[in-house]
């Protein structure tokens, strides 16, 4: 499915964990970002999102995310993108799963 350019990849920046886009950081920095994704990311990520910021956001690499699309797990519109909401749920139902 082709992704829509209009979207930004969430990265963390140096300051507060706020996202930014990671376009405008040259590979050596991409490389020692840290991988911190805080209640603030997930609030200001858009309500649809591409699987690429879907993955940033859960931790899980593009391919699960996108294995996770086709099994039903979280809810994705026609054109294929994600719903935040939806992908929290899966998110926190299977920390429940994992820390019971």
């Amino acid at each position: 499915m082709a992704e829509q350019g209009t979207h930004k990849p969430l990265v963390p920046s140096s300051n507060l964990g706020v996202a930014t886009n990671i376009a405008s950081w040259g590979p050596a920095m991409v490389l020692q970002a840290s991988r911190i994704v805080t209640p603030v990311t997930w609030a200001f990520a858009p309500d649809w999102l591409t699987v690429e910021q879907a993955s940033y956001l859960s931790g899980h690499d593009e391919d699960t995310v996108r294995w996770l699309v086709e099994d039903g797990s979280i809810d994705t519109r026609l054109d294929g993108l994600i719903d935040k909401e939806s992908l929290h749920e899966y998110q926190e139902a299977l920390a429940l799963v994992l820390h019971w």
